[in-house]
């Protein structure tokens, strides 16, 4: 956790009362967007720790608020604040440690279980898919189409449990070009314009033991639905 992000909180005033009434002034809606989407980033930052919205101490956190707001000295120095976040900190690389080791028993017993389905491929990488639509077009070229490659591409992301965690605009492609994660960069590499596969991501061709949002925790597989679209090169 920063501390910049705790002074920006700092601004936030008394308008998490649910009794406020927002003035239509840019003022107040600028003053209640820093404290509610603030506060909102960081109760999803505690989430990724362990520590749920129930847990959170509303209390002290508003007296601090308040205590900044009026000017008056901290009831806790700079120093007990750095001893208390590095604490925390210890906590927090814990719970993630331990998340990341249960999520990856679940994602290999997932694709485990998911390789013995008819139609799934999996390759040397731990990347499995399905053949939806076969292609008909070119493939990626290293050569012709180098490493400024753009794909033009239809998607959708899931977790196992069918959570959709992110998604291309219904009729709107995007591009992506190759920095993205393995798995995802292998099949854009290697499936012909015009396919559409479903891919299953291991946690080492996705992100790893990295937990990126409170959907995609430390060693989670995920899903795909991946449609080719097209393959250019804008140099």
């Amino acid at each position: 956790m920063k501390l910049t992000l705790t002074r920006h909180l700092s601004l936030s005033l008394a308008i998490l009362s649910s009794s406020y009434l927002l003035a239509e002034e840019p003022i107040n809606k600028t003053f209640y967007g820093i404290g509610f989407y603030n506060t909102q980033g960081l109760v999803e930052q505690f989430a990724q720790m362990g520590i749920g919205a129930e847990d959170f101490d509303k209390e002290a956190f508003i007296a601090g608020i308040q205590d900044a707001l009026a000017e008056v000295d901290s009831k806790v120095s700079q120093e007990e604040f750095q001893v208390a976040i590095q604490e925390l900190d210890a906590k927090a690389a814990a719970h993630t440690e331990k998340q990341a080791a249960a999520n990856l028993i679940t994602a290999e017993a997932f694709l485990a279980e998911n390789a013995k389905k008819e139609g799934v491929i999996s390759t040397e990488s731990k990347l499995q898919y399905e053949v939806i639509t076969k292609g008909e077009g070119r493939t990626y070229d290293k050569a012709a189409d180098g490493q400024a490659a753009q794909f033009k591409v239809a998607y959708k992301g899931t977790l196992i449990d069918g959570t959709v965690f992110d998604q291309s605009p219904e009729g709107e492609p995007v591009n992506f070009n190759l920095g993205v994660i393995p798995g995802f960069k292998e099949a854009l590499t290697t499936m012909p314009i015009g396919s559409k596969w479903k891919l299953y991501l291991h946690p080492d061709i996705a992100y790893g033991a990295q937990a990126i949002s409170p959907e995609i925790q430390a060693n989670t597989a995920l899903i795909f639905e991946l449609e080719l679209l097209d393959i250019t090169n804008p140099h």
